[in-house]
């Protein structure tokens, strides 16, 4: 039984939406070396385990792959807030990433026993912030 309890999945794709559109065209490309993580305490922000005032527990995370995918393994049935760490160091002076997808900044799901949960991803988008 406890194996079974394990065999659940999550995945995705963190890409580069250049247009900004919240959808992935064919051009637009992934981005690999990205953080993604499952935010257990739901605050938002990755938690390392290192501020026992936020939580003593680190957060599981991956690191995105070459081709922008990520996934979450053996994983027990319950509910999740996967995020993405948006890293403001990648962009061009000036400019920082903006999140797309999904518009509510994180995808939250619901894991069955022996559920592969696919298509979890993020867009994300660079540019300047007006001023308005």
């Amino acid at each position: 039984v406890e194996a079974a309890a394990t065999s659940s999945s999550i995945s995705g794709i963190v890409w580069r939406d250049i247009n900004g559109n919240g959808e992935r065209d064919d051009e637009e490309p992934t981005l690999p070396d990205w953080r993604v993580f499952l935010d257990l305490n739901n605050n938002g922000i990755f938690d390392d385990g290192t501020d026992p005032e936020v939580s003593d527990e680190a957060e599981p995370f991956v690191v995105t792959e070459d081709d922008g995918s990520y996934s979450f393994e053996d994983l027990v049935s319950g509910t999740f807030i996967i995020r993405e760490e948006i890293f403001d160091e990648n962009t061009e002076i000036g400019e920082r990433w903006l999140q797309t997808v999904p518009g509510n900044g994180f995808h939250e799901i619901e894991l069955d026993i022996n559920d592969n949960q696919t298509g979890l991803d993020f867009g994300n988008v660079t540019g300047r912030l007006s001023e308005e």
